[in-house]
């Protein structure tokens, strides 16, 4: 299939060709050759140079091109930071940086929105910070009060943000087809990203849908001292922006750079650890997206849980399979750690399980007696 045919029904091509001029800028120039696009950039771009020098393109430079094209691709990125098993680790630890440096967009414009929801339901806010204090991808959070005279947080999805993150998707589609068809899936499954990646941003996009999860988590957690899940107020929260508790704290990468004290340190990440255990074995409802931003820790070193737009749900079965996993490697048991591999489909059933538990034996033994 040729790349004018791969190209042919993207939906913005505006949109796709401001994506080319970032990668010229940003020393990906060779790409447009290989994908004979050089026709949809900027004339002046065409003008300087006949062909662009193929590089290995260093994974910062990957950073600022997705930090600059905002969106999409900047949730793109998050993704990967977290997932250092499709892409490779130098670039999974390059992608940390954009989770918490996105540019905000106005104050007023944030205010606008707000109101025009708020229309809806006949409710006024008693006072809102234009502000930010947090800004993503898809929505930024700023303080305010109720006429009850409560602080909370509203979280304000950007204007037009589904609309718009429909088209970088199509996007991201059209690239990674034009990446396969030229590279293959050797160093990764360009396509499969994508399609884990749309699978979950799309449900961040409804507002109402992370509400009701936060609620869950809240009724899963009542009554648990050393986690704090923020209260949701359903009067003030449409699809497009959320009303919550406010919490007061620091996430979790901000108290590790300043908790010098080791035996606190101990406390919050095994309290961390109880939090995420319990969620996966005891309710089978849990957060899928708890990067250092999305975990607070709070005064009293209570635990707190935000951005609860992505969860996963474990029925019975798997979590059987799962605990089946962690009871053998807590007991180093090379044996029982294959069989529940192949069970879990983590490894094939195919493959030798001798050689596979012998690997193992090599790797826990690494582990077991260290520090």
């Amino acid at each position: 299939m040729g790349f004018s045919t791969l190209i042919k029904d993207i939906k913005d091509i505006g949109r796709f060709e401001r994506i080319l001029a970032v990668l010229v800028k940003y020393e990906m120039g060779f790409l447009i050759d290989k994908f004979k696009l050089k026709h949809l950039i900027p004339v002046h771009m065409r003008i300087q140079r006949d062909k662009f020098r193929e590089t290995i393109t260093e994974p910062k430079a990957i950073r600022k091109a997705m930090g600059e094209l905002g969106g999409a691709f900047v949730k793109l990125g998050q993704l990967l930071s977290l997932r250092p098993d499709l892409i490779p680790e130098e670039y999974s630890e390059e992608f940390k940086n954009l989770q918490d440096n996105v540019r905000p967009f106005s104050g007023d414009k944030a205010k606008e929105i707000v109101e025009k929801e708020l229309l809806k339901s006949n409710k006024k806010l008693a006072y809102f910070n234009k502000k930010p204090i947090a800004s993503a991808s898809i929505a930024q959070v700023h303080e305010a009060v109720l006429p009850n005279g409560k602080k909370v947080v509203v979280k304000v999805q950007r204007e037009d943000a589904e609309n718009k993150f429909k088209i970088d998707i199509d996007i991201l589609y059209h690239l990674a087809r034009m990446y396969e068809s030229k590279y293959g899936k050797d160093l990764f499954d360009a396509v499969g990203i994508i399609e884990e990646f749309e699978k979950y941003t799309l449900k961040e996009l409804d507002f109402l849908k992370e509400g009701k999860n936060i609620d869950k988590f809240y009724n899963n957690f009542k009554g648990d001292p050393k986690v704090k899940i923020p209260k949701v107020y359903w009067d003030f929260t449409t699809n497009k922006i959320l009303t919550m508790e406010y919490i007061h704290g620091i996430n979790i990468d901000q108290f590790k750079k300043r908790v010098r004290n080791m035996k606190r340190r101990k406390k919050i990440a095994k309290d961390v650890a109880e939090l995420i255990f319990k969620q996966i074995f005891v309710h089978g409802f849990f957060h899928a997206d708890p990067h250092p931003g999305n975990v607070f820790v709070m005064k009293e070193d209570k635990i707190a849980l935000l951005d609860c737009g992505i969860v996963g749900v474990i029925d019975d079965k798997l979590r059987e399979k799962l605990a089946f996993l962690f009871v053998a490697l807590m007991g180093g048991d090379a044996e029982n750690v294959s069989e529940a591999m192949i069970r879990l489909h983590v490894a094939d059933n195919t493959i030798n399980k001798d050689n596979l538990t012998e690997a193992l034996r090599d790797l826990l033994g690494e582990c077991f007696n260290t520090s």
